[in-house]
């Protein structure tokens, strides 16, 4: 019994008797601002969102960068590749995807990271991976979600 658990219970449960255009606007602003929706970052945005990574055996770290001044993240997708480089030849992993992009999908996995990182914040995130990444990968962000911060 601690009121709503999403927008649309906080919006059936104060529009109970409403009756004025005006009430129903601030009860649907106020419920927003309660539950702001969470939606992918814009370009423009998701390009501010940067991380800086290391692993150890079977551990991926990343520390999570939001740059945005407004925009507060909730989730992040991790691509990671594990790419062990042969002595004689480093670039061979990637030359092998390359030419044989099936094979992406047996070293590469993705891993969504849920957090709450308000703008200009970070967070660190500990991943575990089913390898030992201390012997090569490569990683990137695919992609964030979040949601407008309003004052």
């Amino acid at each position: 019994m601690g009121g709503p658990d999403t927008y649309e219970e906080c919006i059936l449960e104060n529009m109970k008797g409403v009756q004025s255009n005006l009430a129903a606007r601030e009860i649907a602003r106020s419920c927003r601002r309660k539950f702001p929706l969470i939606e992918r970052l814009p370009k423009a945005y998701f390009a501010k969102v940067s991380a800086k990574a290391h692993t150890d055996a079977n551990r991926f770290y990343a520390t999570i960068f939001n740059n945005c001044d407004n925009w507060k993240i909730t989730a992040v997708q991790f691509k990671i590749r594990h790419m062990p480089p042969l002595p004689e030849k480093p670039d061979f992993a990637d030359l092998l995807v390359e030419q044989n992009p099936e094979l992406a999908e047996m070293v590469t996995a993705s891993y969504m990271v849920e957090t709450e990182i308000g703008p200009h914040g970070r967070t660190t995130a500990a991943i575990p991976i089913g390898w030992d990444a201390t012997k090569g990968y490569k990683w990137e962000i695919v992609f964030a979600k979040g949601h407008r911060v309003t004052e």
